[in-house]
């Protein structure tokens, strides 16, 4: 497909997903969580405040293990070489190595920051091209895709390995979370009326971002296409979203308006959804609003608990599996239901061509991600 112009004319490139790779509680690699998450499965223990991810043995700098581990998942999956000279690296986490500044294995804070995933993913791969690191709160996953989507479609780079971890559960977090009151006290219950938080997780996500025409030089088989991303900043509150909403449908607009389509042309939204009281009725309503009511709404962190910044980056590979399976995941948790929107309570074979993701984070962070399938 040919590239189109964006308002300042600068071609754009058509971008595609050809490989992922996925960390967390409920399975080492992405196949493995897409089958548990679809079977309603849940990875943590109802009443425990933390979801840790499988088969992980590492210690110490355990989000560089998590997302190394993600990272060679992908390029395996791209068909690709660990070797990655020429490509560009973006991966984000909302925490570092915050966990190891916490046990004291690092004593200089400068060395426990964001940088240090992104650092030790540009060393695996080789790359000698762009590397960037981002910390954007709960929203890092999508920004660190819409980042590398954007370098790929104005042709700095032919390939960028994107995504993000975090591996958050550390004292110091889960007393920041209860006190603020957004720990759930046993199951997380997106959208449910009984709902009253989130579980603390820990994961890893990492995509393969391709120019199309480089994809199918070499005959890759891709798994969705990135049609748009949005983000803004509500400037409303420290941890709350804006009552209105309106952060989170401005980014909805703006996407909608980068890929050329309207809110009616989307077959699914999988929802930030993280189980607060506050956060959840936001986005119940922007969704209502924006897409109506008839739209399915899925959302993962009832099954995987909430990765923080990781958390839209593995949503985004559970989007990539949805467009390639042809299911939506269902709502782990939620069994009665506080709005009234088409909750994908068991998972439901839809066949979609269009998914919308959403992201929510402290300081006001909203992102939108749209993906349409390949075939």
């Amino acid at each position: 497909m040919p590239g189109t112009c964006n308002r300042t004319g600068i071609l754009v490139r058509s971008v595609v997903i050809t490989g992922v790779g996925l960390v967390g509680c409920l399975g080492s690699d992405a196949r493995t969580t897409w089958k548990r998450l679809l079977n309603g499965e849940q990875g943590y223990n109802a009443g425990e405040p933390v979801a840790r991810a499988v088969e992980i043995t590492a210690v110490r700098a355990r989000a560089i293990a998590l997302v190394e581990r993600a990272c060679r998942e992908a390029l395996v999956d791209a068909g690709l070489e660990y070797r990655q000279a020429e490509s560009g690296v973006v991966i984000g986490s909302s925490r570092g190595l915050q966990a190891d500044l916490e046990t004291g294995y690092l004593r200089n804070p400068l060395a426990a920051g964001p940088a240090a995933p992104a650092s030790a993913v540009a060393k695996l791969v080789g790359s000698g091209g762009p590397t960037s690191a981002l910390a954007c709160a709960c929203a890092t996953g999508a920004w660190s895709i819409g980042l590398g989507y954007r370098w790929v479609g104005w042709g700095l780079c032919e390939r960028v390995i994107v995504g993000a971890t975090d591996a958050a559960i550390t004292p110091l977090n889960l007393a920041g979370f209860r006190k603020a009151g957004t720990l759930a006290s046993g199951q997380c219950r997106p959208f449910d009326r009984r709902r009253d938080g989130f579980t603390l997780a820990e994961g890893a996500a990492v995509l393969v971002l391709e120019a199309q025409s480089l994809a199918e030089a070499r005959s890759a088989r891709p798994y969705a296409r990135i049609r748009g991303f949005a983000a803004a900043n509500d400037a409303y509150h420290p941890t709350a979203p804006r009552p209105d909403g309106e952060g989170l449908a401005r980014v909805l607009r703006q996407c909608f308006k980068e890929a050329g389509i309207g809110a009616d042309e989307i077959d699914g939204v999988i929802a930030h959804g993280t189980g607060t009281s506050l956060n959840d009725a936001v986005e119940a309503a922007v969704i209502e609003r924006i897409y109506g009511a008839a739209v399915p709404v899925s959302a993962c962190k009832g099954s995987l608990g909430h990765s923080l910044g990781a958390s839209s980056a593995i949503e985004a590979v559970l989007g990539c599996l949805a467009l390639r399976t042809g299911w939506l995941p269902p709502i782990v948790g939620l069994t009665d239901p506080a709005f009234e929107l088409d909750f994908v309570c068991t998972a439901r074979p839809s066949h979609p061509k269009m998914l919308m993701l959403h992201s929510l984070g402290f300081g006001g962070q909203n992102t939108a991600l749209l993906l349409s399938s390949w075939s």
